[in-house]
């Protein structure tokens, strides 16, 4: 369970800590190119003013992924989903149907997350 595992007490409260620097745990693995042998295109998605999960970030995985599409929303705040009904229906749409945004798709934040 969540709750046993995450030392702020509870999944919610982790978003303080995004980066998990009061974990107990480390991991011995190190930055390293990410790469997919998969067929199959990848979503990534970004937010222009995201702290947490710096955009430049997303645009790297991205890049690296090669097979990888890049949905942007356009604010600040972390994470997509829940700030931008444009990343919703497009994340909704790729994992409900397949459908894969086109290449370049930005979004507007339109909603206080």
């Amino acid at each position: 369970m969540a709750e046993e595992t995450i030392p702020l007490g509870s999944p919610d409260t982790a978003l303080f800590d995004p980066d998990c620097r009061t974990w107990a745990f480390r991991s011995a693995e190190k930055a390293h190119p990410i790469a997919s042998t998969s067929a199959s295109t990848i979503v990534v998605v970004g937010s222009t003013g995201d702290a947490a999960t710096p955009y430049a970030s997303a645009e790297k995985l991205a890049a690296q992924l090669g097979n990888a599409v890049l949905l942007t929303r356009d604010g600040d705040g972390h994470t997509g989903y829940g700030w931008s009904a444009c990343i919703r229906t497009s994340v909704d749409a790729f994992l409900l149907d397949g459908t894969v945004p086109a290449a370049g798709t930005r979004c507007a934040t339109d909603t206080a997350g």
